[in-house]
């Protein structure tokens, strides 16, 4: 039996079993998560599960933020759920080693990426919004690209193509200006628009692999060293907070961006497993309430050794704009 019947068949399963919806891509399907038992409403689906006719690189993702489930998939996983084909988990325990040893490779691997030179105008929206003039020194810094056609062509041997790129590419030949920044390892990169484009936020991975893989956050570091007493991470939301923020407090630490209040959760589960010790503070947009930090602090209380903070600017949604007023008020939690 070939690779595609036996694929087939764990599709067959996950629309038998768990009445699986697949996504656009015809890539991912997805099912209620047995392995946290999902949201109470029938009708949610968390766990995606990636089977593709184009490789044999197969994972599964809840993302419940209480679930840590995230990963190649595995015969485990398949047992899990119910399936007891011993030829088709013997087909995912042989493909789901060299998965893992394929991410763990490209997990430690730094994209070596060539900046190119500022744009004028992403130059001024960033001065205006940080106060921060976009030098050399701070595109370095804070990993800022401003010219993405450049970008491709600087780049183009070492990232692989993605069509939100391309569409980056095509909105800059018809004059409109975005701004982006990278994570640490070159593997991710976050844009938005300067011009108040109809794509404000646009998410592109620069590697072929799950975003679990390539999206490590987007993070800045002072003088981080947790053998110091006195450590502190800040948890933000958004590209412009985490800059802000990072020359605003300057506390020694580091400052991670999430994207969203609701992907808070997950990243707080992953970093505290490793950064035990620590102060942490999370970044308030005004929108999102102190009880949902409070929860989070009451659910994985075990986590924080020291305290924990809420700060936010009384007098406008977010520190995300230094041309609105900022007064910060700190709550511990």
């Amino acid at each position: 039996m070939g690779n595609r019947d036996i694929k087939e068949r764990i599709k067959d399963f996950l629309y038998d079993r768990y009445d699986a919806k697949v996504q656009g891509n015809k890539e991912w399907f997805m099912i209620q998560c047995p392995f946290c038992g999902d949201s109470p409403n029938p009708n949610t689906r968390h766990l995606n599960v990636r089977i593709s006719v184009n490789d044999d690189h197969m994972y599964v993702k809840c993302f419940q933020s209480k679930c840590d489930v995230a990963g190649p998939l595995t015969s485990q996983h398949l047992m899990k759920m119910g399936l007891s084909d011993m030829q088709v988990l013997k087909f995912v325990s042989d493909k789901s080693k060299i998965t893992s040893k394929m991410v763990r490779n490209i997990s430690s691997t730094k994209l070596n990426l060539q900046i190119p030179e500022k744009k004028r105008i992403p130059s001024e929206y960033f001065k205006a919004r940080t106060k921060k003039e976009m030098t050399d020194d701070n595109i370095r810094k804070y990993r800022i690209v401003t010219d993405f056609t450049k970008f491709y062509e600087l780049n183009k041997d070492t990232i692989d193509y993605d069509k939100k790129l391309g569409l980056l590419m095509y909105k800059e030949s018809e004059n409109k200006n975005f701004i982006g920044f990278l994570n640490e390892s070159g593997t991710y990169l976050q844009v938005r628009s300067v011009d108040d484009d109809d794509t404000k936020h646009i998410k592109i991975p620069l590697v072929k692999l799950p975003i679990y893989v390539s999206h490590q956050p987007y993070v800045l570091t002072r003088n981080f060293d947790l053998a110091k007493r006195d450590v502190y991470i800040y948890v933000t939301e958004g590209l412009f907070d985490i800059v802000n923020v990072y020359n605003y407090f300057m506390d020694d630490g580091l400052y991670m961006q999430t994207g969203s209040a609701s992907s808070i959760y997950g990243q707080f589960k992953k970093f505290s497993k490793f950064y035990y010790g620590v102060y942490w503070v999370f970044v308030r947009d005004r929108d999102v309430s102190i009880k949902f930090f409070k929860n989070l602090k009451e659910q994985y209380d075990y986590r924080f050794k020291n305290d924990a903070y809420v700060v936010y600017n009384e007098l406008s949604k977010d520190f995300g704009d230094f041309r609105e007023p900022i007064q910060v008020r700190k709550i511990k939690i």
